[in-house]
């Protein structure tokens, strides 16, 4: 039986998708000393906000549902989960920003963008309105993708 989320709740977790993301990317850009990733991070820092100011405004945009029927365990155990696929854990983040290992981080940047243009997908297959927006955030994303990756074979195996 396939659960479906209402919007709320997907923009929810989308929302906490983003923030995270930005966080990531705001630690990340602060450990390196290399400007160049720098410069990126904080661009992609940027860019996550951005996101969660556009899915704010679409969460306000959507009528109040009645929270009866809703299975609230189920929603955080997804939503966790979500966030324990696609964000990498903290101390994995500072470990490889403060030691210089800029590859390893731009590469755990690449498979977070990577796996948050996937939940995207699903999350646009499983709302019924604003799914052009959500088509638009995906390929933002996919923008980041692709700076990711030109950055990482800029920075070659010197990184």
């Amino acid at each position: 039986m396939s659960t479906r989320y209402d919007g709320d709740t997907v923009l929810r977790m989308a929302m906490e998708l983003e923030k995270v993301g930005q966080e990531f990317y705001e630690a990340l850009g602060s450990a390196c000393d290399d400007d160049r990733v720098a410069k990126v991070c904080f661009w992609l820092g940027a860019e996550e906000l951005k996101h969660y100011r556009t899915f704010e405004a679409m969460s306000r945009r959507l009528p109040l549902a009645p929270r009866e029927g809703k299975n609230e365990e189920l929603e955080l155990l997804t939503h966790d989960l979500v966030l324990r696929q696609i964000i990498p854990r903290p101390d994995v983040v500072r470990r490889v920003g403060t030691r210089g290992h800029y590859r390893d981080a731009l590469e755990m940047a690449l498979r977070m963008e990577r796996d948050t243009v996937r939940f995207f997908g699903d999350l646009r297959r499983l709302m019924t309105e604003d799914e052009l927006v959500l088509g638009q955030i995906i390929q933002e994303e996919l923008i980041h993708v692709d700076k990711i990756a030109g950055l990482i074979a800029m920075l070659g195996t010197r990184a």
